[in-house]
């Protein structure tokens, strides 16, 4: 089973993920060591139509990815009554969806599984969007017995970092934030952006949050670094933000959160605060730096479909029909408005929840205005 320091370290490789890609690998080999399986992958499935993709693997062959891709997703006993069972942040094993014996039986594990000495499986669900779920999957063979208490516990601690890495990646998808503090590229988050030291000493702040620490309402500038206006939200504010940034450095497991800070006559600001690594190489000399986006509810945000698209990572019509929704308007008059059939504009949405990882529009809207720099609601 994994060891305390064990997680701590995989915890600290997921937030160097979310802002250097080329780190998956790294971080799934480690974790397939820890918990002693022999496959690690991140997966993506749809459980109506049957069909699904390994994003990033450890210990599976190209062949086997891409047999998986053309024949065996659809074959993929595990998940025919995942649909039943899955929510996003649970862990399950294979035999939740079909029974060790059944298995056997199954042409997905004599042409497939069999092949690859792989029997047991378990896993966590990351997200789940009307069918489509996003999956971390673990296999290994039938002499290394199923999983034990201990090691699907430890894919349960991993689970809330994972999905925050993910909603960090997606705040930042199509700009140049890898760190290097690109300001031409964070200037254009239609929202106030912080990066912080662990002790709450800025690193980097885009145009929004300058103009917005300069007012001194609520939250403001010291030369010990980000207060509140209370010391007691000060308190909390650099609390959040040491064990976020001690996530990065092995120290703890704190995914990040949300907290509010009061203001003088206006609705309170909204921080979102993610840990975030400032250097993918491995060593001593690792920042870590933690990225908290400053939501002012009363601001009027106009939400761009361009900026909306790379913020979630959405196609042009996607990202029109997701600000189309955003500002009020129905998937009726969407479709009316730009030309096309309902069944397209519904099939659309469809894609929209499957990427953002929402199930209603409701959700959708709030997230698209926290992305936009909006409430995003109470």
């Amino acid at each position: 089973m994994a060891s305390e320091k064990e997680l701590r370290d995989l915890i600290r490789l997921i937030y160097e993920c979310s802002v250097d890609p080329r780190q998956w690998q790294r971080f799934l080999a480690d974790l397939g060591k820890a918990v002693n399986t022999s496959f690690v992958g991140l997966i993506a499935q749809d459980l109506r139509k049957r069909d699904g993709s390994i994003h990033e693997n450890y210990g599976l062959e190209p062949y086997w990815m891409k047999l998986y891709a053309e024949r065996y997703d659809k074959l993929n006993v595990w998940f025919e009554n995942m649909r039943l069972i899955a929510r996003p942040g649970c862990v399950l094993t294979g035999e939740q969806g079909i029974r060790d014996a059944e298995l056997e039986k199954t042409e997905f594990y004599c042409d497939y599984l069999r092949p690859q000495n792989l029997f047991y499986s378990f896993g966590g669900v990351l997200t789940l969007a009307d069918s489509v779920f996003s999956y971390i999957a673990f296999g290994r063979s039938h002499q290394a017995g199923p999983a034990s208490k201990e090691e699907l516990f430890a894919v349960h601690e991993l689970i809330p970092h994972l999905q925050t890495a993910l909603r960090l990646h997606r705040h930042i998808a199509g700009l140049d934030a890898q760190l290097a503090y690109s300001s031409a590229a964070l200037d254009f988050l239609p929202q106030a952006l912080a990066v912080t030291d662990a002790a709450g000493k800025i690193l980097h702040m885009n145009r929004r949050a300058e103009a917005l620490l300069k007012l001194n309402d609520g939250i403001s500038i010291a030369p010990d670094g980000l207060r509140a206006g209370s010391s007691e939200q000060t308190a909390r504010l650099r609390g959040f933000i040491s064990r976020a940034a001690g996530a990065i450095l092995g120290n703890g497991r704190h995914p990040g959160g949300v907290m509010q800070i009061q203001r003088a006559g206006l609705r309170p600001l909204r921080l979102q605060i993610f840990p975030l690594s400032s250097s993918s190489s491995a060593g001593v000399h690792r920042r870590p730096a933690v990225a908290i986006f400053i939501i002012e509810p009363e601001q009027d945000v106009k939400l761009d479909p361009v900026v909306l698209g790379a913020l979630l990572d959405l196609s042009p019509s996607e990202a029109r029909l997701t600000a189309a929704l955003a500002a009020g308007e129905t998937i009726q008059r969407f479709a009316k408005e730009t030309g096309v059939s309902l069944n397209t504009a519904r099939t659309l949405l469809k894609r929209v929840f499957s990427k953002t990882g929402v199930s209603r529009q409701a959700e959708l809207v709030k997230l698209a205005l926290t992305c936009a720099g909006g409430s995003g609601g109470n």
